[in-house]
């Protein structure tokens, strides 16, 4: 579903990214970890359209999506879970959602009621402004968000940061339900090791802009952990 090889991404003269190739299958959740500051978010940036690459690829469902615009890959099936969430504040839940449907492939009226029951509490709030939910509420905005649009491929950048544990619970079931449907390919951005080993089926690790250390959860051994990941 996703294939990057040899990317290479810079802030004017300064390099972030070195050579960074990873792949993402459908119905798998393939895990980037690394300390702060490390690229993962220029990573993420980059594949969403966002930040151009210097120089490498990025082959999405069998197209060079390289130099395709943040809106054409959103358009062709790329979902995006932001840091921050970044929903629209002076928005409502329901204006927010259907702000998500301006990517799906095929136009649609409604957000999907799959997408609304995987996040119920969203449906008791749907008149409420977004920037009035709770920082959970408003990470469960997000991801319903990029959802309505029925991704192929979704990519969560940081999605239980700063959360509390009853959320990240529900995030995890979701993604959980999401990886068992076998169709959506998922790529999370994720420091929390527990969370990692629940959900993913295999893992990435940048350090200083380049990928150090690939392998299955199995391989996601103490000593790893204590080079790449233990600040």
């Amino acid at each position: 579903m996703l294939d990057i090889r040899n990317l290479e991404v810079a802030y004017g003269e300064s390099m972030v990214l070195r050579d960074i190739s990873l792949q993402v299958k459908p119905g798998e959740v393939v895990c980037l970890m690394g300390r702060n500051g490390v690229g993962k978010t220029t990573l993420v940036k980059s594949m969403m359209g966002i930040l151009k690459p210097r120089s490498g690829s990025m082959v999405y469902n069998g197209l060079d999506m390289t130099r395709i615009s943040a809106d054409k890959r959103a358009k062709a099936g790329i979902g995006y879970v932001p840091q921050g969430r970044e929903i629209f504040a002076q928005l409502s839940v329901h204006e927010n959602l259907l702000l998500g449907l301006e990517a799906a492939r095929e136009k649609r009226a409604c957000v999907p009621q799959e997408v609304l029951d995987r996040f119920p509490v969203l449906t008791e709030m749907m008149s409420r402004r977004g920037g009035d939910l709770s920082g959970g509420q408003q990470q469960q905005l997000a991801f319903a968000r990029a959802l309505a649009s029925s991704p192929a491929l979704l990519i969560l950048d940081e999605p239980t940061e700063g959360i509390q544990p009853s959320i990240v619970d529900s995030i995890r079931d979701v993604i959980q339900s999401l990886k068992a449907s076998g169709n959506l390919a998922i790529l999370l951005v994720e420091q929390s090791l527990d969370f990692v080993r629940e959900v993913a089926d295999s893992f990435y690790v940048i350090q200083k802009g380049t990928v150090v250390a690939h392998g299955g959860r199995e391989d996601l051994t103490d000593k790893l952990v204590r080079d790449y990941l233990v600040v």
